[in-house]
């Protein structure tokens, strides 16, 4: 029988996910009804699609309505098979190494982690599109595992749909920003910070100082400061070169 990776690396997640133990009586699921009416109020102020997903039962407890209704799907199982395959892959790899990390961390500092992904879904017109996807650790249980995870959800900035999947982990109290090592599988921590990633992310699409500034809700002169401090970290002359040194170095780590 031939393999499917998509169910391989499915199967070595849900078995990451296993390594948690749940007391289900210690699970006060009222927490979700309430986070559940806030991100829908939430949808409607902010723009963006917030869906949580359950860690105990190992499926989505709140799904975007209209996110699904914006890609023309009826089911969330509709919306999942239509994520182009290189990138369904890539994105159930990440989250397990996400797992694994969160794991190595002490549960105090948990909450302070995120997974951002952009990624290609082809809506049910057959048009691509690219969708960027931020997962934080909403609640943990008694013991410290991961319970609720959310995922807040939003049209990528990025519109190039030939580019592959991107991704980036972030420990958002200290901007350490980690990536996952296309040579051995193995989490590297960035050489600049999850912010300058941004920065130069937009950079990279053309955009000026002024426009960065408005886009990430930060002052012209906090961008500048961004594009030096990337330069001198990146040990380069100009940001045109410090994009192509941090492409390099994402994709040969």
């Amino acid at each position: 029988m031939t393999s499917n990776p998509i169910q391989e690396a499915q199967a070595e997640f849900v078995r990451t996910m296993q390594q948690q133990t749940f007391d289900e009586s210690n699970l006060d699921y009222s927490v979700l009804d309430h986070h559940a009416a806030f991100i829908r109020q939430l949808e409607l102020i902010d723009g963006n699609y917030h869906e949580i997903f359950d860690m105990m039962t190992m499926r989505k407890a709140v799904v975007s309505s209209r996110l699904l209704a914006f890609l023309g799907f009826a089911t969330q199982e509709e919306a999942d098979a239509a994520i182009v395959p290189d990138d369904a892959y890539r994105i159930v790899k990440i989250g397990t190494h996400f797992l694994r990390y969160g794991y190595t961390v002490d549960t105090p500092k948990r909450k302070h982690l995120k997974m951002t992904s952009d990624y290609r879904i082809r809506n049910a017109e057959g048009e691509t599109v690219r969708l960027t996807e931020h997962h934080i650790p909403l609640e943990l249980d008694a013991r410290g595992n991961f319970w609720l995870i959310l995922s807040s959800i939003s049209l990528s900035p990025e519109r190039d749909v030939s580019v592959p999947m991107r991704h980036r982990f972030t420990d958002v109290e200290t901007g350490m920003m980690l990536l996952l090592s296309p040579k051995n599988d193995t989490l590297i921590q960035s050489p600049i910070s999850d912010r300058e990633a941004e920065v130069l992310e937009l950079i990279a699409q053309g955009k000026s100082s002024k426009q960065i500034a408005g886009m990430l809700f930060i002052s012209t002169n906090t961008v500048n400061t961004h594009r030096q401090r990337i330069i001198e970290k990146l040990g380069v002359s100009n940001t045109a070169q410090a994009v192509d040194k941090f492409r390099k170095y994402v994709a040969t780590a």
